[in-house]
């Protein structure tokens, strides 16, 4: 009998099994790519639909800034006053504020009155 023929043969249509296999393993990787795509696309727009634009500041602005740790001599501090120094653009937040001074809360309502104050 002659089983090199055969051989070939079997090898042959192993390699196409093998190369149709691949491609249809591609193509699903593709329609999964699109379809990751898309669903990020709608996420997206559905999360910018509510997203704030970011406030401008200018080296200079007094800035009112939140306190979200407390330790326990700042319990009564909830607001501290800063004066910006410099201002980084962020993706997320409008700016991050290095303070140059640290200004005392107690003036805070008049700094909001006289249209001083940024929050």
């Amino acid at each position: 009998m002659n089983t090199g023929c055969l051989d070939k043969l079997k090898e042959m249509v192993e390699a196409e099994f093998q190369a149709n296999f691949e491609a249809q393993r591609e193509e699903l990787r593709k329609h999964a790519k699109q379809q990751i795509f898309k669903i990020q696309e709608e996420n997206r727009k559905t999360y910018n639909l509510r997203r704030r634009e970011p406030k401008s500041y200018r080296v200079g602005d007094l800035v009112a800034i939140k306190r979200t740790q407390f330790g326990p001599n700042l319990k009564l501090k909830p607001n501290v006053v800063w004066r910006t120094s410099r201002i980084q653009e962020g993706r997320d937040c409008g700016a991050r504020l290095t303070a140059a001074h640290v200004i005392p809360a107690a003036p805070l309502a008049d700094l909001r009155r006289t249209g001083q104050l940024t929050i």
